[in-house]
């Protein structure tokens, strides 16, 4: 117990001196990465740690990418941009740390796929909004298919799609590393970028978007131009955290209904 206290305490703190020292999160975003990061670590170990960790460093790095391009192409629409604070790490941690205490509850190995499903759909959804905004390909509403603005909710490209993929089965790699076998990881990988499907489907139904009264641009602000903006098309209430939210529940609990059913 005492060496698995050690090894929580140690990670956690290693991850949370990177995120302070790329400046990746704010304050009370820090605090809240990093009680999970213990719950987390003290619940499932180094696998549960090194897909936290993947998750953020893939999401950092990706992020980095042509990072000038990005803000010009997205900076006028994206509600929230610059470091993640507490409501960000919640809406796309939370999901999983329930699932990794009730596995510490019962024991129960599906409470953990649970987890590697609900992180998988975090990175897969993280890589295809900070991939997908660099396309040349103007994206289109996976709703509507008509062509929006780049950075808007709902959007999708063919580069987006592929690395939401792509970070779905990083995680699912990872997962399989220290057991689980194939039925992981394709559970895994499959409900990690139908997590990602799902958040631009919500996004692009449900998300509030707003039109500025000055300039006219279609944005997810509600002041722009100095101006309030004025609800288009969406539900106020509903944002980009509310979204990641629930398609981390969804890619969640129903990996771990999948992974019972094939179980029996």
């Amino acid at each position: 117990m005492l060496l698995r206290i050690i090894l929580t305490v140690v990670l956690s703190a290693a991850l949370a001196g990177l995120a302070l020292w790329k400046r990746a999160l704010t304050r009370s975003g820090l605090i809240t990465a990093g009680v999970f990061a213990l719950i987390i670590t003290f619940t499932a170990g180094v696998r549960g740690f090194l897909i936290l960790a993947a998750t953020f460093v893939f999401t950092l790095i990706a992020g980095k990418i042509k990072s000038g391009l990005r803000e010009k192409r997205e900076g006028q629409v994206v509600a929230k941009s610059g470091p993640r604070d507490h409501m960000q790490m919640i809406c796309n941690i939370l999901v999983g740390v329930i699932m990794l205490i009730l596995y510490e509850i019962t024991g129960r190995f599906a409470f953990c796929c649970a987890y590697g499903c609900a992180m998988a759909a975090s990175l897969a959804d993280s890589l295809a909004s900070e991939i997908g905004v660099l396309s040349n390909k103007t994206p289109v509403d996976i709703c509507t298919g008509k062509k929006i603005t780049t950075g808007l909710s709902g959007g999708v490209t063919a580069l987006g799609m592929g690395a939401s993929a792509l970070g779905a089965a990083i995680i699912a790699l990872i997962f399989v590393l220290f057991g689980g076998g194939f039925r992981c990881f394709v559970i895994i990988t499959v409900m990690g970028f139908l997590g990602a499907l799902l958040d631009s489907i919500l996004g692009s139904a449900l998300q509030g978007k707003y039109r500025c009264a000055v300039c006219s641009i279609e944005t997810e602000k509600k002041e722009h131009c100095g101006r309030p903006t004025v609800l288009t098309r969406g539900v106020a209430r509903v944002n980009n955290d509310t979204v990641n939210f629930i398609n981390n529940a969804f890619s969640g609990v129903v990996g771990m209904i999948i992974f019972l059913i094939l179980k029996y």
